[in-house]
């Protein structure tokens, strides 16, 4: 009896081992592996306009779009210094469907909120002494997540499969950089693009049944005894906290006072996860007493990636202040890294992503209240993100769908707000709507079809102040 139940456990524990990290190494969440500045974009206003910006020049989130367009910015006579803070958040709202065709809610999506802290400084005013009446323009732009967007677990049974560990993962993204103006026509800027992970705290629950492990591992058991065994899973609890930095480089080229051209490239930025996983397994079966156990191990991970990329721009603005702006950005994903730093067998494939966006001023000067004027203008926008991610028909699962993405904007440009303050202040709030397009997977060993939709959402509000 006891080299029966030590035989069983032994087995068993073997069998969740390998799933345990089967999972970790082979499934992924959809989207988790881009960045928010390429889903959602970075800074209220362009993300009005569906992540336009290689060719504008609104605001610093030009450190991030193209640094040159820093140089574009306007500034108030006192101390040449824009001061912008906001929220946002992103929501992720995906369902699957697997053979039988019922609609899942995989569990562990969640929503993302951030803290966005912009600044601008007009350093050119200080230094004409030294470099004429060139513009020269310092901007940063800082995103503070105060929660995380994605889950992992490993869920049983089958109709689960596509459920992960809760991932409780928070980074901190800062990008600072420098506009020049090097003649009436022409900009150059450089930034630094810096990632931070402040914390990683993985740890949840798998019950899986006997049953649930024949599906995988035939002949486990089948003494008719139902086997229960809960396993507990702690990722990454001596985490090193690291700094990745990547450059952003990029020139605006104005032939026209209505006519911006911009060119930026954007370098490979990943995050390395160093950790340490306890693994705990409780089975209990009918007629034995508990068994419990555990192992650990070292892991070291590159969990978050974005390729190389390469945005040409363009924006126009009309006679009757209509602005049109339009990006193309190329992202070198062929060379995106698994788990282990490794290309995948079936590599995923370069894309190109279009994006428009529509600005327009429809009052100027109005008045609100007594001594209080201001602008009112609306922004649109429509990009289309083209997954890069290639047929799932071997073991990996990477999950992703193409993105229609639509956007609105608004924005109060107001003379002061009265008594309370004396300078500018503009008002920005925007709206995205993503739509994943129904993509589906076809597993050629197993047959097995899933389907993956769903849509996404962000909104955000900030407030710029002219000091």
């Amino acid at each position: 009896m006891g080299i029966r139940i030590l035989n069983r456990f032994v087995r068993i524990s073997l069998v969740i081992g390998l799933i345990q990290g089967f999972f970790i190494l082979t499934y992924s969440l959809p989207e988790a592996w881009a960045g928010m500045g390429e889903l959602t974009g970075i800074g209220i206003r362009s993300q009005s306009m569906a992540g336009s910006g290689v060719a504008l020049n609104i605001d610093p989130s030009a450190c991030y779009y193209n640094p040159a367009g820093l140089t574009g910015l306007s500034f108030n006579d006192g101390l040449g210094f824009n001061l912008e803070l906001g929220v946002s958040t992103f929501d992720l709202k995906a369902y699957t469907k697997h053979s039988t065709e019922e609609r899942h809610t995989p569990r562990g999506l969640d929503s993302a909120t951030n803290l966005n802290l912009s600044m601008a400084c007009d350093i050119g005013r200080h230094l004409s002494d030294y470099i004429g009446n060139r513009a020269l323009v310092m901007g940063v732009s800082v995103l503070v997540p105060t929660d995380s967007l994605y889950w992992w677990r490993i869920q049983f049974p089958e109709e689960e499969l596509y459920t992960f560990y809760y991932d409780d993962t928070h980074r901190i993204v800062a990008i600072a950089g420098l506009g020049m103006e090097v003649t009436p026509w022409l900009s150059i800027g450089a930034s630094a693009n810096f990632l931070l992970e402040l914390e990683t705290d993985t740890i949840g629950p798998a019950y899986i049944t006997e049953d649930d492990l024949n599906k995988y591992t035939p002949g486990l058991g089948g003494d008719g005894s139902e086997t229960y065994v809960v396993m507990n899973a702690t990722l990454g609890e001596a985490q090193k906290t690291m700094l990745e930095i990547s450059p952003i480089v990029g020139i605006q080229i104005r032939p026209a006072d209505s006519l911006i051209l911009g060119l930026t490239y954007r370098g490979e930025l990943y995050m390395d996860d160093y950790g340490f996983n306890l693994i705990m397994i409780h089975v209990q079966a009918e007629g034995i007493p508990p068994i419990e156990t555990d192992f650990q191990y070292y892991h070291h991970f590159a969990h978050y990636y974005t390729p190389d990329q390469w945005a040409l721009g363009l924006s126009y603005r009309f006679s009757n202040n209509l602005l049109v702006t339009t990006d193309v950005t190329f992202m070198k994903w062929s060379t995106f890294l698994d788990y282990f730093h490794h290309r995948p067998v079936n590599k995923f494939k370069d894309v190109y992503l279009p994006r428009i966006g529509i600005e327009k001023c429809i009052l100027k000067r109005q008045r609100l209240i007594a001594g209080l004027h201001g602008d009112m203008i609306l922004r649109a926008g429509y990009g289309f993100w083209n997954s890069p991610v290639p047929e799932q028909r071997g073991e990996t699962n990477f999950l992703d769908n193409d993105k229609h993405i639509l956007a609105l904007g608004c924005e109060w440009a107001l003379d002061n707000l009265g008594r309370w303050w004396k300078k500018p202040v503009s008002i920005n709030s925007m709206f995205q709507y993503h739509y994943l397009i129904e993509r589906t997977y076809h597993k050629l060993d197993t047959g097995e079809r899933l389907k993956l939709g769903g849509y996404a959402y962000t909104t955000g509000i900030t407030m710029e102040f002219k000091l």
